[in-house]
C-alpha cells in the first residue's frame, strides 16, 4: 500500500460568524490533483476541529457518472449548507469518451445531498452571481 498523496487546500469560505469554514481539499495525483474532500472546521479555543468531512467516495454516492466539486461559493453553518459548483460527467465512468459539465448547486451538508440545482454553467470557470441571500 503506497504512501497517500499530499494535500492542497483549493478553496476556502467562511461563516458570518467566523467560527466555522468550509475547506476544498484536492490530492495531488502526478502532474495535477483529484478531489479529495469538503472539510466543514469549528474553531475550538485556538484550533480549527473537523466537524463534518464529506470524501470523494462519500460525495460520489451511488451516482452513476463521475462527479467532483471544483469551486466554492457559500457556506452557511446555520443551516449546514454550502452553494459551490459540481463537474459532473455526461456517460458513466466506463465509456470512451466523457465530456464534464459545471453547474452550481446548493448542498446539505450535514446529510451529504443536493439541495437544487442553481445554474448550469456554460463553461468550466462561469461564475455564480447571486445577491447576499444565496445561502
Amino acid at each position: 500500500m503506497g504512501a497517500a498523496p499530499p494535500l492542497d487546500l483549493f478553496g476556502m469560505v467562511y461563516g458570518r460568524n467566523g467560527l466555522d469554514r468550509l475547506c476544498l481539499i484536492y490530492a495531488r495525483r502526478g502532474e495535477g490533483w483529484d478531489f479529495h474532500s469538503l472539510r466543514w472546521e469549528e474553531r475550538k479555543d485556538q484550533d480549527w476541529q473537523p466537524r463534518i468531512v464529506i470524501t470523494e467516495e462519500e460525495f460520489q454516492g451511488a451516482h452513476e457518472r463521475t462527479r467532483w466539486v471544483s469551486e466554492l461559493f457559500s457556506f452557511d453553518p446555520q443551516r449546514g449548507w454550502a452553494v459551490f459548483k459540481v463537474a459532473e460527467g455526461d456517460k458513466p465512468p466506463s465509456a470512451f469518451a466523457i465530456s464534464y459539465y459545471y453547474s452550481w448547486r446548493t448542498w446539505d451538508l450535514v446529510n451529504n445531498r443536493e439541495i437544487g440545482k442553481l445554474k448550469d454553467c456554460e463553461s468550466p470557470h462561469d461564475p455564480l452571481w447571486l445577491g447576499p441571500s444565496a445561502v
